[in-house]
């Protein structure tokens, strides 16, 4: 993928188990090496990637990214974002509901009907001193 204009591309791998829990990894070419230059998995483990309809679940499951440089400093980041749905409600008391009652019928929660939707955005920033995308709430 191209990060930046005018430079070598760069790989993009996602993972995710078998589970469906997951995220991405960013390589870059540095002479006779492959390096990760993103810290959001390795360093913090932000999920980028999931589909374990358990409690939650991604739209889509990966994550969308973009480029766009945030700072101004001359160089693309990196922005992940799409939606959380949440799959179960939380009583006062802290206990988990599976669904609601719509019309007097029980509706369970799904992806289709999910108890709250939660946007998602993560920033990574370019560092031009280390190479590295690190992200913005570090």
């Amino acid at each position: 993928m191209q990060i930046f204009p005018d430079h070598n591309p760069f790989l993009l791998f996602v993972e995710a188990t078998a589970k469906g829990n997951g995220g991405h990894h960013i390589y870059q070419i540095k002479g006779d090496t492959v390096e990760n230059v993103y810290e959001g998995y390795y360093n913090y483990e932000v999920k980028t990637y999931y589909s374990h309809q358990d409690h939650d679940v991604f739209k889509p499951n990966e994550l969308q990214l973009s480029f766009e440089d945030l700072n101004n400093d001359g160089y693309n980041d990196i922005i992940f974002y799409g939606e959380q749905l949440v799959l179960v409600g939380i009583s006062e008391q802290g206990n988990d509901f599976d669904g609601e009652i719509i019309d007097g019928e029980m509706v369970e929660f799904s992806v289709d009907n999910p108890a709250a939707i939660n946007e998602i955005r993560y920033e990574f920033l370019y560092d031009e001193e280390s190479g590295h995308f690190v992200s913005r709430d570090k």
